[in-house]
């Protein structure tokens, strides 16, 4: 619980008030890729293939679970295939069929159905999210409270802390959340992409658009006299904002100028049109993290850490890195993950893996060439012989030295005795704490934010929808959905807009289609094949627009980098609320919107 101001005091001196309850069904995983195991024994070594986000946690719970130093247990995953969260834990089903692995003394195999997938794992919990928004007749946000009440096991307390979230999006003198939790007869939560901030923004998303209305004001605009320059709660700065560039780009390509104001005003033949909009924006945390990178006189690199690919590009984007701090091409780089006896990384969750692996591959590639210079500056009848290594740079494969002097880095790699190179590199944010650091190194998740002392590190967004209504069948059409996002530096644009656009299909998903339905006499899920649990198809999606915000943030790691896996999914709910009440002038709190709702 979280309190600043006089709540009370907020809402008394406010021209309009919204007090809702916005609920959220259970929703569960179902990626295409099945869960299973495969566990084999030699003596008292013991290997793990499973689909895992944290090959170094599985790792630590299997070698505590089966008494074994960690040195004896090896996970690997290194591909895992659709993951956003179901994947992050170590699983019951894994550590059975490691345990039947040496009952038998075989190799053994699990893979688990369809059906079974919604049992096995962890799912999105259902939630009920109270808001109350007071607000001045200018706009200005006067009281906020948020109560979030989410669904957990009767034997695991799982918290998602959606109203963090939502208390660092405003300016607001007075706010009061609170985190509540409710035990229900099912297995436990966990984490679903976004797992604290799609259902806690459908709701302070939904509300800003009530809130807009009752003051007659554009809901564009209601954001832009509340936007925050410090976090409203902790009072530190934002390493960077750019919320309102990312309105103005989405609201300019999407025509927003063309929105009429009142509800069931624009139509076209038997179509009810309604356009909306609302934020998105997804915490910045920063995770220790380790790589080795080795260089040849050959023109190759290999790079190698425990991190994991679960479809988003890792193996791409750590390439890329290596491939331009030692100025060798892409497809000379070899990229190793996804094995637990490499180097720390963490776990893949959280949008952290390029921020951190990324910035540790980068740390590794530097360590690299100072190792080179402090060699070949020893050496005569080279470019840099007799530099001081400290006055030397590397600038994108190039070593740099006063009076003009330079040399390629593998140059200056083939001019060496060994004529190769090996480093290790570390990276801890400056204000990660010790204990942080080692739980990572445990195989925990020790993170860095997304509130550290002196900054609040948050990427962000803005997503447009346009939604049509048929007025006799209550058919629901999102014929076109725009986002804009900022991200500090994108590091690689084409995987960048692949997982906004995924991630703002998917929350078309969350607003019409997923919901795991429940037999409330035995407590059973009943809808478990994804012929009734429904997803959206090619048929469902029309224009998705998607644009990145050019954001420059040195605060936040090294590369200035930001998570933008869980970014695009956390708005777009909101959104076609928003637009569905334009359209019909309905108000729809409970997801998913069907056609009886309408």
């Amino acid at each position: 619980m979280d309190t600043k101001g006089n709540l009370q005091a907020g809402i008394a001196a406010a021209a309009a008030v919204v007090d809702e309850t916005y609920t959220t069904p259970f929703q569960h995983h179902n990626a295409m890729e099945m869960f299973a195991t495969t566990a084999h024994w030699r003596g008292d070594q013991l290997t793990v293939w499973m689909p895992s986000q944290s090959v170094r946690t599985a790792r630590a719970g299997v070698a505590a679970a089966f008494k074994l130093p960690e040195t004896q247990v090896e996970v690997l995953s290194p591909f895992v295939g659709g993951a956003f969260g179901s994947k992050a834990g170590l699983p019951p089903y894994a550590m059975l069929t490691i345990a039947a692995a040496r009952g038998v003394g075989a190799p053994v195999r699990l893979m688990v159905s369809r059906e079974h997938m919604y049992t096995v794992a962890t799912f999105r919990p259902e939630s009920n999210q109270k808001i109350r928004l007071a607000a001045g007749r200018d706009g200005r946000l006067t009281a906020f409270e948020h109560i979030e009440t989410a669904q957990t096991s009767q034997f695991d307390d799982v918290v998602n802390p959606g109203t963090h979230m939502t208390r660092a999006m405003y300016a607001c003198p007075n706010i009061h959340t609170e985190q509540r939790l409710a035990r229900s007869d099912s297995n436990t939560p966990g984490f679903m992409r976004a797992p604290n901030e799609m259902q806690s923004f459908f709701a302070l998303e939904s509300a800003m658009d009530e809130l807009a209305f009752k003051l007659a004001m554009d809901p564009v605009e209601l954001r832009r006299v509340n936007d925050a320059k410090r976090h409203p709660v902790e009072d530190v700065p934002f390493s960077s904002r750019s919320l309102m560039a990312c309105y103005d780009a989405a609201a300019k390509s999407f025509g927003w100028a063309r929105r009429s104001m009142a509800p069931m005003s624009m139509t076209d033949g038997d179509w009810l049109v309604g356009y909306g909009c609302a934020t998105s924006t997804y915490p910045t945390a920063v995770a220790p993290s380790a790589a080795r990178v080795r260089m040849y006189g050959t023109g190759t690199a290999v790079v190698e850490l425990a991190a994991h690919d679960v479809g988003t590009g890792a193996y791409t984007i750590m390439g890329q890195i290596a491939a331009q701090r030692l100025g060798l091409p892409v497809k000379s780089v070899e990229v190793s993950m996804g094995d637990s006896d490499l180097p720390v990384a963490p776990l893949s969750g959280g949008s952290v893996t390029s921020a951190s692996a990324g910035s540790a591959v980068h740390v590794a590639c530097l360590k690299l060439a100072d190792e080179i210079v402090r060699s070949v500056v020893k050496l005569k009848d080279n470019k840099l012989s007799g530099v001081d290594p400290a006055q030397v740079k590397l600038v994108d494969g190039m070593l740099q030295a006063p009076g003009g002097k330079s040399m390629s880095l593998l140059d200056a790699l083939k001019a060496t005795p060994r004529g190769e190179a090996s480093a290790d590199g570390e990276y801890a944010h400056p204000e990660l704490t010790e204990q942080a650091l080692r739980t990572t190194y445990k195989g925990g998740f020790g993170v860095a934010g997304p509130v550290t002392k002196t900054h609040a590190m948050f990427a962000f967004g803005a997503q447009f929808v346009e939604v049509r209504v048929h007025r006799w069948t209550h058919e629901i059409r999102v014929p076109r959905i725009h986002g804009a996002f900022a991200a500090g530096t994108i590091l690689n644009r084409k995987t960048a807009h692949s997982q906004l656009m995924g991630g703002m299909i998917w929350g078309i998903g969350s607003a019409l289609h997923e919901h795991t339905l429940v037999d409330p006499k035995r407590a059973r899920f009943l809808n478990t094949d994804i012929a009734e649990y429904l997803v959206p198809v090619n048929a469902d999606i029309g224009e998705v627009n998607v644009q990145m915000i050019d954001e420059r943030d040195d605060f936040v790691n090294p590369l200035g980098v930001k998570g933008i896996g869980e970014l695009g999914i956390v708005g777009t709910a909101a959104a076609v609320a928003n637009a569905i009440h334009h359209a019909t002038g309905k108000r729809l709190r409970t997801l998913p919107f069907t056609l009886k709702d309408v």
